[in-house]
């Protein structure tokens, strides 16, 4: 009787130890599928060349924001930047040097957005994007010309611009009541537009200037 006790006391030792085994190999496989998930997610929004959010990263990002500035009744702003003159100045100095530049100018814009809440992406081409959520128009005037300022600051010589260096026009829009009655993909949308035409009329206006959107949406 010893014995088989013995035995079967063995037995169940064997079976839990194979159990917490199996349990500790499914545990790291969960870690490790998350953390590929993760990475995934990561690199499915992110700009291979600036390391900026990418376009579809910022429209998740802009959508998100807006719902939730609009729950917690905060304003939101959005600020639309574009190289100046940069296809002369790729045409001239060809696509290596136009990437290194790009990726210069995304750096600056990315030190001059501070918050960890503000997203700053590239949306195309030399075109890019900065959402401000918590954000007044005015604040956002305020981060704009810090944009500029420290774009202009990288002195990347332009010998085909009006201002001898890359420079950079800026268009901003915003909200200081997000409507609870549009949806929030809609209220993106507007706002993106009316930054875009306020970069437009920067861009008739002379360049490397600032126009905030002031028409109500």
């Amino acid at each position: 009787d010893g014995d088989t006790s013995v035995s079967a006391i063995a037995v169940a030792l064997i079976d839990i130890s194979k159990q917490k085994k199996l349990e500790t190999a499914l545990a790291v496989a969960n870690d490790n599928l998350f953390t590929a998930y993760k990475e995934i997610k990561i690199f499915a929004e992110t700009d291979a060349l600036t390391g900026l959010v990418n376009r579809y990263g910022l429209e998740k990002f802009f959508e998100r924001e807006i719902r939730r500035c609009r729950r917690e009744l905060h304003p939101i702003a959005v600020a639309i930047v574009d190289v100046d003159c940069f296809k002369p100045y790729n045409d001239r100095h060809g696509h290596v040097s136009g990437d290194e530049s790009l990726k210069a100018i995304a750096g600056a814009i990315q030190s001059a957005v501070r918050r960890p809440g503000d997203c700053a992406a590239r949306y195309g081409g030399d075109e890019f994007v900065v959402v401000l959520p918590n954000t007044t128009p005015a604040g956002a005037e305020h981060v704009g010309r810090t944009i500029q300022r420290t774009v202009a600051n990288l002195a990347i010589r332009h010998t085909d611009g009006p201002f001898a260096r890359l420079t950079g026009s800026i268009g901003i829009a915003g909200l200081t009541t997000i409507p609870r009655d549009t949806p929030p993909v809609a209220i993106r949308d507007c706002l993106l537009r009316s930054a875009d035409k306020a970069l437009y009329a920067a861009k008739d206006a002379g360049r490397n200037g600032l126009v905030v959107w002031n028409e109500k949406l």
